[in-house]
């Protein structure tokens, strides 16, 4: 394993001398510039080739391919992202590095929509259609993001349309789910305007090959529906030294939860219902000072009702933030961040009631532009400290550094830090087997990578390594046999993600563009939990070895053909590694066209999920779909 480490650095170093010594340096380089990418991985005044990490996200566009109906869905698509579902309507979980899912942070803007409860957010609640960008952050950690963040960042982010827009779209899948969205955007003045709303309606029963029987059956998923209604508004004021954005967005999603084909629940039901509102002002105090001030509230009603097993479980969990932030830059070459905030959470449920959680932080950041000989070198320092009501004080801290080695071509960067995570109110409080002396998770992290242009083509290479320590585990007591949380966990992961693209104009008219990127994990227990633990030196469970995501576009004026390719490898179903998921490689395409009209132009797309119908399982017992076929009409309105 180390020699395969050292094989691939000794590459990515090779390729850094080779390629700058081909070309001198300009006096003047800073900035690498890479084929488009949607992404806002600092929050200084940087361009992201000058942010300590790899660059990932999706845009509008790439949110929505081959009718990915989910936030969830659509990540499927980017390089080390490990995304679990339960079936088409059910909940979706992603993880990155070898990361639980509880250990990564999802926000809206400010606001975030991990669940108090469980620490995890749930992607299927997230139509894909309310969102034009994702930016996915795997590096900076909690000294910049705050403590959930310790396996990384996704933003879900709307982007201001230049110009009045009205667009209306309806989609038809052959599960007979239907799917019905508006969007008006409308800048006025110095107003902006943005208000859009989502209805599905998804019977989802679909059939599948149960290999649990023997022979093997064909079957049909019941109890797997979803209704999903979604509305996000937002009022934006912009003048000279002043903006403002006020942003609501309102969720109700009902849906069944039918269980695992050998543990079948027929009439489980869960109900979602959250309210989510955030306002951020910023003021331009002098010419090279701003302060921004947010508040945000967040509410999340979530039910789960089984009838015949007589469970009737009623939550309600509340949060409300205030965050402040003043942003200099002292020198041409110098910018400083500081940042304090506070939280106020509580979780009122029909199994236990919580002692309400304060959290209060504060940090510093930096970036520094400087040069290494001739090469220019920008250094990314963060240190924070946290707060919690239920803890002592946490300090995190890290430092990231970007050399360009040559101009628009090719750059290295390094990220280090320590990161945290707290424990969750369900592990801390549930009734009789909650653990009140959970300390938080720590993570001391490692990630190295070089991002290299030439002319159409782009490589990104990246190393990472991952030691995480006093992780909270829910194992069987052995005195009688429940289960109950303890800080018991020690995993080291490392790995390494390769990510090529070529984009190329063969005529005025015609261009393609080409994605291929591989991922290697290997991530493990370290250390026995209890005598003769079978788990140690394991690959996690659900945690693939081995990643292949494959991808292209043809693009004819109007027309429009996807295609994409991705492997997940075999996978550990239970923590000794004896029962194992089968690999499986799943095949989507889109098919589309715009006709412009003098009123606004009407697209027509054809999406085709698991184009080979493959019988294939993300949880073991939960079976996916096989064909999917959707229809996408949508009518884009001119100003």
């Amino acid at each position: 394993m180390i020699t395969m480490y050292a094989l691939i650095a000794s590459l990515v170093m090779w390729l850094t001398l080779t390629l700058s010594a081909q070309t001198p340096v300009s006096e003047n380089a800073d900035t690498l510039k890479l084929p488009a990418v949607l992404v806002e991985a600092s929050r200084f005044d940087v361009t992201p080739s000058q942010t300590p990490v790899r660059l990932s996200g999706l845009d509008a566009r790439q949110l929505n391919l081959h009718a990915a109906q989910t936030v969830g869905s659509a990540l499927q698509n980017l390089p080390a992202m490990n995304v679990r579902s339960y079936g088409p309507a059910l909940a979706q979980t992603v993880s990155m590095y070898g990361f639980s899912g509880s250990q990564l942070s999802v926000l809206w803007g400010d606001v975030p929509l991990n669940h108090a409860m469980l620490g995890l957010a749930d992607l299927s609640l997230y139509p894909s259609l309310m969102i034009d960008k994702v930016d996915v952050n795997a590096q900076q950690g909690s000294a910049e993001y705050g403590a959930h963040a310790i396996g990384g960042i996704i933003t879900l982010e709307h982007e201001r349309a230049p110009q009045a827009r009205q667009s209306l779209q309806y989609q038809r899948s052959n599960l007979d789910a239907s799917t019905y969205q508006a969007r008006i955007q409308q800048p006025i003045g110095r107003w902006y305007i943005d208000a859009g709303a989502v209805y599905q309606d998804a019977p989802n029963a679909f059939s599948y090959l149960d290999i649990t029987q023997n022979p093997a059956e064909h079957k049909r998923r019941t109890n797997a529906d979803k209704s999903l209604a979604s509305a996000v508004g937002i009022i934006a004021y912009t003048s000279r030294s002043y903006t403002s954005e006020n942003r609501i967005w309102l969720t109700d999603v009902r849906s069944g939860i039918p269980g695992s084909i050998v543990s079948l629940t027929p009439e489980a039901r869960q109900n979602d219902r959250m309210v989510r509102f955030t306002t951020r002002h910023t003021w331009l105090l002098a010419k090279h000072v701003t302060m921004t001030t947010s508040a945000f509230y967040a509410r999340h009603q979530l039910d789960f009702l089984d009838p015949r097993a007589g469970i009737e479980s009623l939550s309600l969990s509340e949060s409300t933030g205030l965050r402040s932030d003043v942003r200099m830059a002292l020198t041409p070459d110098l910018q400083i961040r500081t940042a304090m905030g506070g939280s106020h959470s509580a979780v009122d449920a029909s199994t236990y009631s919580a002692a309400a959680r304060q959290h209060y932080y504060a940090q510093l950041n930096a970036v520094l532009f400087t040069r290494l000989g001739s090469y220019p070198l920008i250094i990314h320092p963060s240190i924070r400290s946290d707060y919690y009501t239920d803890f002592d004080a946490a300090l995190t801290a890290s430092l990231g550094l970007v050399m360009v080695l040559e101009p628009d071509k090719h750059r290295l960067f390094v990220n280090i830090n320590r990161n945290y995570a707290p424990p969750t109110f369900n592990d801390l409080y549930w009734p009789e087997l909650g653990n009140p002396d959970l300390i938080p998770e720590t993570s001391h992290r490692l990630n190295l990578g070089s991002d290299i242009v030439l002319n159409d083509h782009r490589l990104s290479i990246e190393l990472f390594a991952n030691r995480t320590e006093n992780g909270i585990q829910w194992l069987p007591s052995r005195s009688d046999g429940q289960f109950r949380p303890d800080n018991i966990r020690e995993v080291t992961s490392i790995g390494s993600t390769v990510d090529y693209a070529v984009q190329h104009n063969i005529t005025r008219l015609i261009s393609f563009q080409i994605n291929a990127s591989y991922t290697y994990l290997n991530a493990r227990y370290t250390r026995a939990r209890f005598p003769g633990d079978a788990a140690v030196e394991q690959q996690l469970v659900y945690q693939p070895e081995n990643r292949i995501q494959l991808g292209t576009e043809w693009v004819r004026k109007h027309s429009r053909i996807d295609l994409s390719w991705r492997y997940t490898g075999a996978r550990s179903a239970v923590e000794d590694g004896s029962i194992v998921l089968e690999p499986f490689a799943i095949t989507d395409i889109t098919l589309s066209h715009a006709f412009q009209q003098q009123s606004g132009d009407i697209s027509v797309a054809l999406s085709v999920q698991n184009l080979f119908g493959r019988n294939y399982q993300e949880i073991r017992f939960y079976p996916m779909p096989g064909r999917i076929a959707v229809v996408t009409l949508q009518f884009n309105r001119k100003p």
